[in-house]
């Protein structure tokens, strides 16, 4: 048999450069196989689903990385590769940069986390082929250290705003599901969805019924206990009125509902109840763009993000801290919305013309049964005082109340009643932060109902 002589160094050094050549060789080839399983995972995550915008923003790193791999340069990528990640601090800040792009996949979204990734790894590929990689050394360092403090920061912060002191001031996420986890959730024990004990559409003999209808403010948004809205507040009152003859107001409001929708709503389940008379809770966002099938924009003017849609998908939905920093970036970027209502209200827009109609359709079908059906109208209830003559939608409220009158309803506006009530107008909002009404607000607009209906 036949021994082959040991390998010997040769003065020329070509096996250190064939050793060289040879991790090279497989540096590169990881190299590869990486970028190639990372073009997989976008073009199932984001190339195939996602919107053109995020389609170009990851393919154009992509493919500048996947070409400084495969062409000329893509010797010099792997030697800087190696260059760079050859040092222990530099691998561990890698270490920890992947640890921070799993956190961004948790807390943004996949698409996020794939985002930086590909822009990250191409930046590096590209320092690599330019050889650049002793400064790039001390910034990979710096920036990994910068983005540790940052997260630490963060979920310090995240923690403060958690505390229920500061979360109930501001409503924030956490807060907002201490709310949810507090109602009573009749509603989800009705068979018919309402907030509501009844869900017997046959009316007994003798009893007389009342049906309400409206928004998040009949069905009672932050009120905890169905037995504290106004509906069941009417209820009561109208109950002692009558000397404990039974009398049942039945709540089939839903949250978010416009006026298109209550008529659809009422005309659907509200004239089965069979009642003697329907109150139409109204507010001025009730002309929001809606269609059938209960569709309905429920906020106007759009909200503008801090993120885009696409990285609100993670755990940043339940943040309390990116919850706060989103009011305040809603509030630096619209201000107050309730003064452009009054561009809703302008005969050109087609969402004020299906009001109209559903007005119409309402009395209509009110005529025809013989059913009395008044239209209360509530006033948006801010921080100034203000009196029905100084109210900043006074002008909406009484063409409102004008149309609705001309198509037969009964109108009763609630904004005198709360402007001679005076004081803090705060005092009437559920919550610290929340201005749909309390209990309390409930309870005037019932005191004043009754007097309306009485006379």
């Amino acid at each position: 048999m036949e021994i082959s002589p040991p390998l010997v160094e040769s003065d020329d050094g070509s096996l250190v450069q064939a050793d060289r050549q040879s991790e090279q060789h497989a540096t590169l080839t990881v190299l590869r196989a990486g970028w190639i399983t990372l073009a997989v995972v976008l073009l199932i995550v984001v190339w195939m689903p996602a919107p053109n915008r995020w389609r170009v923003a990851t393919f154009v790193p992509w493919i500048v990385g996947l070409a400084m791999l495969m062409g000329p340069s893509a010797t010099r990528a792997a030697s800087g590769w190696r260059a760079l990640f050859g040092a222990t601090e530099a691998r561990v800040s890698a270490l920890v940069l992947t640890g921070l792009l799993l956190v961004a996949a948790w807390l943004f979204s996949l698409l996020a986390c794939l985002l930086l990734m590909v822009w990250a790894g191409a930046t590096l590929l590209f320092i690599a082929v330019v050889d650049r990689t002793d400064s790039a050394k001390a910034a990979l360092s710096n920036t990994t250290f910068l983005l540790v403090s940052l997260a630490a920061v963060g979920f310090t912060l995240e923690g403060v705003f958690r505390r229920p002191a500061i979360a109930g001031t501001f409503g924030l996420p956490s807060e907002q599901r201490r709310v949810y986890a507090s109602y009573d959730h009749l509603e989800q024990r009705n068979l018919l969805g309402i907030r509501s004990a009844y869900e017997r559409i046959a009316k007994p003999a003798g009893v007389r019924r009342v049906v309400a209808i409206g928004d998040s403010f009949t069905w009672g948004d932050h009120i905890l206990q169905t037995d504290s809205t106004w509906p069941a507040q009417l209820e009561r009152a109208l109950v002692e009125a009558a000397g404990g003859a039974r009398l049942d107001v039945i709540n089939i409001a839903q949250r978010g509902y416009t006026t298109v929708n209550e008529v659809e709503a009422t005309n659907r389940i509200g004239w089965q109840f069979d009642p003697d008379l329907v109150v139409v809770q109204w507010l001025v966002n009730d002309v929001y763009p809606s269609g059938t099938g209960f569709q309905a924009e429920r906020i106007w003017p759009p909200v503008p993000h801090l993120l885009p849609e696409a990285f609100r998908a993670g755990a940043i939905r339940d943040s309390d801290l990116y919850g706060f920093l989103q009011q305040r970036y809603t509030s630096f970027k619209l201000g107050t919305r309730y003064t452009a209502y009054a561009a809703l209200y302008n005969d050109t827009n087609p969402d004020w013309i299906a009001n109209q109609r559903a007005f119409r359709e309402l009395g209509d079908s009110a005529r025809a049964r013989g059913v009395p059906v008044v239209l209360m109208i509530w006033p948006t209830i801010g921080t100034e005082v203000w009196t029905s003559e100084t109210h900043p939608q006074r002008d909406i409220h009484a063409l409102v109340a004008k149309v609705a009158t001309e198509a037969g309803l009964h109108v009763f506006d609630l904004t005198s009643a709360f402007g001679v009530a005076g004081g803090d107008p705060k005092r009437w909002w559920a919550r610290p932060y929340d201005r749909h009404p309390s209990p309390q607000a409930d309870s005037l607009a019932v005191h004043e109902l009754l007097g309306f209906l009485a006379g």
